[in-house]
């Protein structure tokens, strides 16, 4: 998919894309980021801006880049105007991100009307591979062995529980 970019039709639906998304999130982050937020120093001397990165975030997903690495360097090469970040500090900016980013969903569902009827799913999250079950330490306070009974197997990692609506809007996890 990274290869069909160097098309100029591609780029400029990219670039398109990204600007709405970056117009939509500065309205997002306008009403529901914490004002505390808003205004935290130097905010001013950034390269990028918040809703530049939540643009960006929503933009991964959209395009289905399987990793971060890759998201970066497809947007350095998509859009050279755009001033990036180094790829730690990129990915620290949308760690801390992730809480704001939390806060416009709880404030959209808020907003938005759905019925009494919710449906509620679980699915297994493993953290590491079969074999190295019993050797793994990430996350060794929070995670734990658990049995996947649809595949039949064993898995490290968490219990993922979902409650959504009807229409596939995710309300609360």
């Amino acid at each position: 998919m990274l290869n069909h970019f160097q098309f100029k039709l591609y780029r400029h639906n990219f670039q398109i894309k990204f600007s709405r998304c970056r117009l939509m999130m500065s309205h997002l982050l306008k009403r529901y980021a914490s004002r505390k937020y808003l205004e935290r120093r130097n905010i001013e001397n950034s390269k990028l801006s918040d809703a530049a990165l939540l643009a960006l975030m929503c933009l991964k997903v959209q395009y289905q880049v399987a990793t971060w690495r890759k998201f970066c360097q497809l947007v350095s090469d998509v859009m050279p105007s755009l001033p990036m970040l180094e790829y730690s500090r990129f990915m620290r900016r949308c760690k801390n991100l992730i809480p704001i980013f939390q806060s416009i969903r709880s404030g959209l569902i808020e907003m938005s009307s759905y019925g009494d009827i919710a449906i509620i799913d679980s699915f297994p999250l493993p953290l590491c591979q079969d074999h190295r079950k019993f050797r793994a330490i990430l996350f060794q306070c929070f995670a734990d062995i658990g049995y996947n009974a649809t595949k039949q197997k064993y898995y490290y990692g968490f219990k993922v529980h979902v409650v959504t609506d009807t229409q596939g809007l995710i309300l609360n996890y």
